[in-house]
């Protein structure tokens, strides 16, 4: 790699670097790291509607780095080469590519603040996502959200849970002596549920 222009090439990497406050991948390319050299920006993936917005922006950027620092034998920059990431999950990252899906995870995302840990719990239950609308159907709720520390173990406040919907009825006489631990218990059995966010099995 030969940089012609020192400022012009600082100008190319920081015209295209975006925030790294959230959600960003280091985007450069296999040649220039082939011939010794990283040669890359920061760019933030809440700037693109979708993967090919994303991919267009990175064809760009190749555009404007071989103009002020051509390869070794000028051939212009083809492959992506994804070196770090940040801020969202490594199932959606890989070194030669970043999935589609991830714009579709970022706008449920901003949708729901929740909804990370939803498809991180959902992942520790059933294994990697592939389908969120799926992740939408299965998932029941946040049973820390709905009772507070002193309700106890996931268990008891899912058995109050289900005292509170209807899904079982305690006379208000014997409420001191039922065992909303065991019933929760028994119940979450037919379920899934990982940090407190429950899904249903199906």
């Amino acid at each position: 790699m030969n940089i012609l222009d020192l400022t012009k090439y600082q100008n190319v990497i920081k015209e295209f670097t975006g925030s790294t406050d959230g959600p960003a991948v280091f985007v450069a390319d296999y040649a220039s790291y082939n011939e010794g050299h990283i040669c890359g920006a920061w760019f933030d993936v809440t700037e693109f509607d979708n993967h090919d917005d994303f991919l267009e922006k990175i064809s760009e950027f190749f555009a404007a780095l071989d103009e002020v620092a051509p390869l070794d034998f000028n051939l212009p920059r083809e492959e992506t080469m994804f070196q770090d990431y940040q801020c969202f999950p490594s199932q959606f990252y890989s070194e030669c590519d970043i999935d589609s899906k991830l714009w579709d995870y970022l706008k449920l995302l901003d949708e729901n603040e929740d909804f990370g840990d939803i498809v991180e719990a959902y992942g520790a239950c059933f294994g990697e996502v592939d389908n969120f609308e799926e992740v939408q159907e299965r998932f029941e709720l946040k049973i820390d959200e709905q009772y507070p520390e002193s309700h106890g173990s996931t268990n008891e406040k899912y058995g109050w849970y289900c005292k509170d919907n209807g899904l079982i009825e305690v006379p208000d006489h014997l409420e001191n002596y039922f065992d909303y631990e065991s019933y929760g218990a028994d119940m979450l059995h037919a379920m899934y549920q990982h940090n407190g966010y429950i899904f249903n099995p199906s």
